[in-house]
């Protein structure tokens, strides 16, 4: 038991929470940031809570990593689903908001400054270094599979899906659309999203608007208004045209009791778009009722980077594909880019790349003994 007016390590993450978590509230939810940033001081919490923090230090945290490595799972008390090995990009990840935790420790005066020292000189971890583990490559979401999905969803969902594909943007730029993020002056439309990823860095690349999510997009301007700060997808809506389309697919009638309880219920509210947690909770149902393999909203755009990098390098070589590629997914690194592109179509150009070496090696000694 710590002494009374010690801070421990329990009390630096918990006061480190509360401190977060009204930067990492968007549109009314928690954000995937502060999910990992939990997850990776729930690590810490669990083995040293009672621990005064300035009795921590580099021997401790590189401990700690080493049950990371080898344990590589997420902490019991923790709820989650995923049980899958942690990769080394994660457990680096895990450490690094270990270690801004502490920096803000010393800023507020929890942690002296030797401590924030020694947290801070903790290396990465190396790939190829003991349990060092790879990142799962995230796979295209199977395109035939994806349609067939479409086919069957509500009309909003359906079109949710299909410009975010269309577009390759993530699952918060199609939730977060607005008419007034879109400059229209031009034939190809383009799309600055008022909240984003990489906003925090300062980034806010324009998306190009494709032309077939243009067309998608188009009949919901239209209604709103080019200017409109509504979000284009709205849950309310919807739900009130699902509602309406089952009442016009219906073949029974509807009984005074229905009707009734119609009448009576009280209002719901809805948010003014769709959570993330939403939109994947109804693919999910939409890709039940088409009975194709499981996909999520983020291999989407993994999808449709794949097929234009193999569309572009057939016709300009595989470097200029990763540089449109690139610049269509806002990346400003190609290391981060060849992540999205799918190991099989790399493997297809890397064969052609062979066969068309091999040819020239055939056909030169072939065109000099024509020649003579």
């Amino acid at each position: 038991m710590p002494k009374k007016g010690i801070v421990t390590i329990a009390t630096l993450v918990s006061r480190y929470w509360d401190e977060i978590k009204p930067k990492y509230i968007k549109n009314g939810e928690l954000t995937h940031h502060y999910t990992k940033i939990k997850l990776g001081t729930s690590f810490l919490l669990k083995l040293y809570g009672s621990l005064p923090v300035n009795e921590f230090n580099s021997v401790e945290l590189d401990s700690l990593r080493n049950t990371m490595i080898f344990s590589r799972r997420t902490p019991e008390h923790v709820k989650t689903k995923n049980t899958t090995p942690l990769s080394t990009e994660t457990v680096n990840g895990y450490i690094n908001i270990i270690k801004r935790m502490f920096k803000w420790g010393v800023r507020k005066g929890l942690v002296d400054n030797v401590t924030g020292y020694n947290i801070s000189i903790v290396e990465e971890l190396a790939d190829g270094d003991e349990g060092s583990q790879k990142s799962k490559i995230v796979e295209s979401a199977p395109r035939d599979d994806v349609f067939t999905t479409i086919a069957v969803s509500p009309k909003t969902l359906a079109d949710m899906i299909a410009v975010q594909y269309w577009c390759a943007m993530r699952s918060q730029g199609v939730r977060l659309l607005r008419p007034c993020d879109i400059d229209m002056t031009h034939d190809i439309w383009t799309y600055n999203p008022h909240q984003h990823k990489t906003e925090n860095s300062g980034k806010n690349p324009p998306i190009p608007i494709d032309p077939e999510a243009k067309r998608i997009l188009s009949p919901y301007i239209q209604a709103q208004g080019k200017d409109s700060e509504e979000y284009v997808f709205s849950p309310e809506k919807a739900a009130k045209l699902h509602s309406t389309e089952q009442r016009k697919n219906r073949k029974s009638k509807v009984q005074p009791s229905q009707q009734k309880r119609h009448t009576n219920a009280p209002g719901r509210k809805y948010l003014p778009c769709y959570t993330r947690d939403a939109y994947s909770n109804a693919i999910n149902r939409a890709i039940k009722r088409a009975g194709v393999s499981h996909w999520s909203s983020h291999q989407l755009r993994h999808l449709r980077a794949t097929e234009i990098y193999e569309k572009i390098s057939e016709k300009y070589g595989a470097e200029d594909a990763v540089e449109v590629v690139k610049t269509l997914l806002g990346h400003s690194d190609t290391k981060v880019t060849r992540r999205y592109i799918d190991k099989y179509i790399r493997s297809k150009v890397q064969k052609k790349a062979a066969r068309d070496v091999m040819l020239k090696i055939y056909e030169e000694p072939k065109q000099v003994k024509n020649a003579s």
